[in-house]
């Protein structure tokens, strides 16, 4: 059974790191010039795929990244705990709690940033 998790796990990993990559490649021209570089705009993307400025296309697809992201310590704690590795699997699960509370201040951001442009186009 851990087997399956793992695997699970692995591909929601390879998914979101190619997703983020294309996302990543896409946001290169929405960032300021100093950031446009590809190895500096590394650093700069998590603060600036919820920019109020960036389209919300981009936004939606940085957040379904995090979604997915936030559910691999999960994937990989129910492995571990098949797996009968308790130690290592509750720190993966306080891992989960983690990214899970960024990932729900990141969405508030979202939403925050959907109401703000749906106030502009209704006023």
């Amino acid at each position: 059974m851990s087997a399956v998790f793992f695997v699970i796990t692995a591909i929601a990993a390879i998914w979101s790191i190619v997703r983020y990559e294309i996302l990543h490649r896409e946001l290169v021209g929405v960032l300021p010039p100093q950031f446009q570089d590809l190895e500096m705009s590394r650093y700069a993307l998590s603060v600036y795929a919820l920019d109020p400025a960036t389209p919300l296309s981009l936004q939606a697809e940085y957040m379904k990244v995090l979604y997915v992201s936030c559910a691999l310590p999960l994937g990989v704690s129910l492995a571990l705990f098949a797996s009968g590795n308790l130690a290592l699997g509750w720190l993966c699960l306080a891992g989960f709690c983690w990214a899970g509370y960024f990932t729900f201040k990141s969405r508030n951001t979202y939403r925050e940033n959907c109401f703000r442009v749906r106030d502009a186009t209704e006023g």
